[in-house]
This record gives structure tokens, C-alpha cells and sequence, in this order.
């Protein structure tokens, strides 16, 4: 097993993660991605991206899809992604009026327009 530890926060270091992942090993045969956060009040990191996007989605996808060669050098290979159980019963969740439906533009190419400030809301699960 290999730790290489770095900051989830940052596309940068996820992309240097991935690079030295790739100069140490030829192959992976597992990868576990298990990183949640929840913020009460809006966050954006370095590069101008909420928070929640960057650690629950692009902590995992990033360095998941950076380091395709290993992965598949040594098929079958895994990738298992861990969830929260807060997404298991969103009944739970409050929203302040009308459920917004998620709109993601496919030509997106400007994640900082993701969860931008007008609309958002923390998630209160009490």
C-alpha cells in the first residue's frame, strides 16, 4: 500500500499527486476515494471554486482520472467511491422554497461558475 498524502483543496496538488503516483508505480489496483465536507458558510478555494465541489466531486474525479495508465495496466482494476449517508434520504434536507433542479451545462469549462454565491445554501441536516 502507498500514502501519499496532499491537499484535496487544490486542483495542483491532486495533479502533482497523480504524477508522482505515476512516477513510483506502473500499475494500481485499487483505488479508494472517501473524502466528504460540509460547509455552513460558502468556501472557495485557490483557484475560485466552492468548496463542496472541489472535495466532494473533484477531490475524487481528479486524481481518479489523472492516473488512467496505471489503472489500466493492471485490469481488472478498481475504483470504489464511498458516499455519505447524508445523500441516502434526502427527505431530510430543508430548502428554502422551491427545490432547485441541478442544471450542469455539458460545454462546461469554467468550474467557479458551480455553486455560485447567488442561490446558494448550506445543507442543514438538523
Amino acid at each position: 500500500m502507498t500514502v501519499l498524502p496532499s491537499s484535496l483543496t487544490s486542483q495542483g496538488d491532486l495533479h502533482r499527486l497523480a504524477g508522482r503516483f505515476t512516477a513510483r508505480h506502473s500499475a494500481l489496483h485499487l483505488r479508494v476515494n472517501n473524502a466528504g465536507s460540509h460547509f455552513r458558510k460558502r468556501k472557495l478555494n485557490a483557484d475560485g471554486i466552492e468548496m463542496h465541489i472541489v472535495i466532494d466531486y473533484l477531490a475524487a474525479f481528479t486524481p481518479t482520472k489523472l492516473p488512467l495508465c496505471p489503472l489500466r495496466a493492471d485490469t481488472p482494476s478498481r475504483v470504489v467511491n464511498v458516499e455519505s449517508m447524508a445523500l441516502e434520504d434526502t427527505r431530510m434536507v430543508r430548502f428554502g422554497g422551491e427545490p432547485r433542479p441541478p442544471r450542469i451545462d455539458p460545454a462546461l469549462d469554467d468550474l467557479r461558475s458551480l455553486n455560485a454565491a447567488p442561490g446558494w445554501k448550506p445543507l442543514d441536516l438538523a
